[in-house]
């Protein structure tokens, strides 16, 4: 049985269902998930995830140690392609063996936020069955752009709204399927963060920026959360190249 009571990981700045699918509907579809994880004071929360190879997910590292504390948390699950709070094959739920945390926020600071990557072990390779989204790490330059060629996915906290005729049959509420923010850019980079318009909420912690190159999907960055610079709100990610010394070796 997979973890329950959950709250959502804040990472929020806007989120615009007029511009947001649900992400069952894309090609990438069977490679995300939802995380619901116990931290170390017992509390429930969620985050998303991305299989990025067969037993390995991507998320952040606030989605596995509390910035707050650097606690890592007890437990975590991964449901693979969660739609309306329901899993293909309850048999699929998947849960951490080992946690690789990029930061544990020892210095307080956004320099902390520059490695908020985590990678979590499951106990099965649901890769081999749900597929996987490789990392490619690109220069903030050819990122960088009003191009409007991203997606980013994350499981978030007021999506679906029932309520709304479209979303009717999502009956599970919101965070319990993922959506998609198509047609988003990366629009710059600074102090070794990029800074993204896609839309987010709390939940979408850990959800990868996507973009396809030559026909086939790679995650590009992954969504932190936001930040004031220069006193304005922007949602940041984080470069792909600060993650994958991590993954030599897997």
């Amino acid at each position: 049985m997979h973890l329950i009571s959950m709250r959502t990981i804040p990472g929020q700045l806007t989120h615009n269902l007029a511009n947001t699918a649900t992400y069952f509907l894309q090609p990438t579809a069977y490679s995300t998930g939802k995380i619901e994880g116990i931290d170390a004071d017992g509390q429930g929360y969620s985050c998303t995830g991305t299989l990025i190879a067969d037993n390995l997910v991507l998320t952040n590292s606030h989605c596995v140690v509390n910035p707050e504390t650097g606690k890592l948390s007890r437990g975590m699950a991964f449901l693979p392609n969660l739609i309306n709070g329901q899993v293909r094959d309850k048999n699929d739920i998947a849960y951490a063996t080992t946690v690789t945390p990029g930061t544990y926020f020892k210095s307080g600071t956004m320099a902390d936020y520059v490695d908020d990557w985590a990678i979590i072990k499951l106990d099965r390779p649901l890769g081999k069955k749900y597929g996987v989204i490789p990392l490619k790490s690109l220069p903030s330059f050819d990122l960088v752009g009003d191009i409007q060629k991203f997606a980013l996915v994350g499981y978030s906290a007021d999506f679906p709204n029932s309520k709304q005729k479209e979303y009717q049959e999502f009956t599970a509420g919101e965070s319990m399927t993922a959506g998609v923010h198509l047609g988003c850019s990366i629009l710059r980079q600074k102090d070794n963060l990029l800074y993204h318009n896609c839309d987010t909420k709390g939940g979408a912690s850990g959800g990868a920026i996507i973009g396809n190159i030559g026909g086939n999907y790679y995650v590009l960055a992954l969504h932190s959360g936001w930040n004031k610079v220069n006193g304005l709100k922007l949602n940041r990610a984080v470069e792909i190249s600060r993650i994958q010394p991590a993954l030599r070796g897997n």
